[in-house]
């Protein structure tokens, strides 16, 4: 079976939606919001997208000016699940997090520099890791970050949660050889920062594959993170959404 970093869907897709929200699948190497401001013209993203098929979602107040009912936002280079809300009082009911559940896969490596000392090695033979840290921008241009572990009162700490798989990771290798080589991680988050899971990977010398702001692999794909699955309750219900492997 090819891996999600191998072969990804171009164009995004409406998965599901109700009178309360839209779920939507992000490909990799596309915007899920403007840059800067909405206003500023920026097009060819997922936000664009569903607003021209649903409008609605920009007359929620949102996080930012112009995003409406955006909940969720994925990097530019990652794939896969983006909740939109459509009513006001969805987006406020979740604006604080809900559970977000990613795949992830590493070659192994060491973290670059600018990270401070991990005090406990991540386990890797399917035992249950946190990683918790606030953070700071880093490098040219702050297109990085960097985990700070002494924060003063106030500063927001956020928590990454998982379990790596064997080194199969139950797939089968580009090259048919039924192993892939690196280590498959499981990880769940409910409040995410810019490039939080990349980061807090990369810190325990598990650098993504294809990831080159934070020292993974080069393979020739995609960035080896998609986001996976969603569990939210929509005012009616519970919906756990997951994507097809």
């Amino acid at each position: 079976m090819t891996a999600f970093w191998e072969k990804a869907a171009a164009e995004p897709a409406l998965l599901r939606e109700s009178e309360r929200y839209l779920l939507l699948y992000k490909p990799p190497r596309f915007h899920t919001a403007p840059l800067h401001a909405v206003q500023s013209g920026e097009s060819g993203t997922l936000l664009e997208w569903a607003a021209k098929r649903y409008p609605d979602i920009l007359a929620v107040t949102g996080h930012r000016a112009g995003e409406g009912g955006l909940l969720s936002r994925l990097d530019y280079e990652t794939q896969g699940l983006v909740l939109i809300a459509r009513t006001q009082k969805l987006f406020d009911d979740l604006k604080g997090g809900f559970i977000k559940k990613y795949e992830a896969f590493s070659r192994g490596g060491s973290a670059p520099r600018g990270f401070p000392p991990l005090e406990k090695a991540l386990p890797v033979d399917g035992g249950a890791f946190s990683l918790s840290s606030a953070f700071r921008p880093y490098g040219p241009g702050r297109k990085a970050v960097r985990p700070v572990v002494r924060v003063s009162g106030g500063v927001r700490v956020y928590t990454t949660e998982g379990a790596a798989a064997d080194k199969s990771a139950g797939t089968t290798g580009s090259d048919g050889s039924g192993g892939l080589g690196g280590f498959f991680f499981r990880v769940t988050i409910k409040r995410g920062f810019r490039h939080q899971i990349r980061c807090h990977l990369a810190w325990a010398g598990y650098p993504l594959l294809n990831d080159s702001v934070y020292g993974g692999t080069p393979d020739g794909g995609f960035l080896a993170l998609r986001a996976g699955a969603l569990s939210f309750n929509d005012g009616v219900e519970r919906i756990d959404y997951t994507l097809e492997p």
